[in-house]
């Protein structure tokens, strides 16, 4: 897992291809400014047909921390534990979504000690 404040290169990751949000401090977040509402979306590059991937729209918050959690919550599910995250990973290993989610897909949770 990589903290927000390291750089893609430090980490041996690429750069990110757009521009940072003006809107939110939170990755993952921007402000919509005719409701001023804070929307959450992360990019699936999972699909080795498409270079770029897609973009998932997590849903819109009232406040721009919901927003952060839903990012987080799904760059771990999409991206795993290598995910650039806003928070600790920490924040979530006693997360009952994400428990959930990890026993559904695999059958066992992440953060048993084996």
């Amino acid at each position: 897992m990589r903290q927000r404040g390291s750089t893609p290169e430090q980490a041996g990751k690429r750069k990110r291809s757009g521009p940072k949000s003006k809107t939110s401090a939170f990755l993952g977040v921007t402000r919509y400014k005719r409701t001023g509402r804070y929307e959450s979306h992360v990019w699936d590059n999972t699909d080795p047909g498409n270079k770029k991937g897609r973009q998932l729209h997590l849903g819109s918050f009232p406040h721009s921390r919901p927003a952060a959690i839903a990012y987080d919550r799904a760059a771990l599910h999409i991206r795993g534990p290598e995910a650039t995250l806003n928070f600790p990973d920490t924040d979530y290993s006693a997360d009952a979504f994400m428990l959930a989610s990890a026993l559904l897909i695999t059958g066992y949770h992440p953060w048993d000690a084996a």
